[in-house]
């Protein structure tokens, strides 16, 4: 009997209790008596509303009716599992599962990000210029997401620069796809050089190129590519991507000789420009000056300069 008045006593003192602002448990109106149910528990709340009743199954209220803490949710709108929230009108500090398998964890800012489980799981960040990073061994950077879509994998806490931006070796077990035909390589050049300009060594300098200029130049050492298949080298301000193999567009000049699909091209007297190799007849060979060659004609230029596809064949 006396536990029972106990009881009683306890019950009783959290309804008057909620008639303060302190605590309840489901109420459809202003705590009184029996309108109130065990459904539901609300310390210093007044429901999501400002209203009655409660629209979880434990609330706590802080300095407004919008912040909760510890939600213990069931209800059709949010799902089923469990939930702790700070701030629910902007989803800040968020932990909880929404449906059987959907899940939702940390939101610690204002729409800062979001990482959920429907099958699959997806992460996003809201903000504009937000990172994805993903760290472990001590809070190491490992792999960033940029806000415009690129990866970056070993950077170090570095931005990534391009789509796939990796600081390491990559080992690949299937083909790799290009849009571009050609390779070319990173070169010192001390002048700037336009796409499809036929280049030579630079007599003058090491491991440089500059523009050809002279016929069937034994130093020719490929073209200009702006956009290669497969780029070699360290990219720089003082250098230019040489294609040596695969197939580019060149700058010809047609003026002595039509060129057809299939001619073999060399240096011209005129700058940056192939022409077509005039072969020489040795014995009754007609034989092509060995060290010249920069590759075969795949288009024809009937006269005057322009440019046409070439597959390079550096000889």
């Amino acid at each position: 009997m006396i536990n029972r008045i106990f009881v009683a006593l306890a019950v009783g003192a959290l309804f008057v209790a909620t008639a303060f602002g302190q605590a309840f448990t489901n109420c459809t109106t202003a705590p009184s008596g029996s309108q109130c149910t065990p459904a539901a528990v609300g310390i210093g709340t007044a429901g999501a509303s400002g209203a009655f009743p409660l629209v979880e199954k434990f609330e706590v209220g802080g300095s407004s009716a919008t912040t909760f803490f510890g939600k213990l949710t069931n209800t059709a709108a949010a799902g089923t599992g469990a939930w702790l929230v700070a701030n629910d009108t902007n989803h800040q500090s968020e932990f909880g599962v929404r449906g059987s398998n959907r899940a939702v964890y940390g939101a610690l800012t204002p729409n800062d990000g979001y990482m959920y489980s429907n099958g699959n799981f997806v992460f996003m960040a809201d903000q504009p210029s937000a990172v994805l990073k993903f760290a472990t061994g001590g809070n190491t950077e490992r792999l960033r997401i940029e806000a415009n879509g690129n990866i970056g994998i070993g950077l170090g806490g570095g931005s990534a620069t391009q789509k796939l931006d990796v600081n390491g070796n990559i080992n690949i077990s299937g083909n790799i796809n290009a849009k571009y035909q050609d390779v070319a390589e990173w070169v010192n050049s001390s002048v700037k050089i336009d796409a499809g300009t036929v280049v030579v060594l630079d007599p003058m300098r090491n491991n440089e190129v500059i523009p050809s200029s002279t016929s069937y130049d034994t130093t020719a050492a490929g073209v200009i590519s702006i956009k290669p298949g497969i780029s070699l080298g360290e990219a720089s301000p003082s250098k230019v991507q040489v294609a040596t193999s695969g197939r580019v567009r060149v700058k010809v000049d047609a003026t002595k000789s039509p060129i057809k699909i299939g001619d073999l091209l060399v240096t011209s007297d005129k700058p940056g420009m192939a022409m077509k190799s005039q072969p020489i007849d040795l014995n009754g060979i007609k034989i092509h000056r060995p060290g010249t060659l920069i590759g075969k004609a795949l288009e024809p230029l009937d006269k005057g300069e322009g440019e046409i596809l070439v597959l390079l064949s550096m000889q």
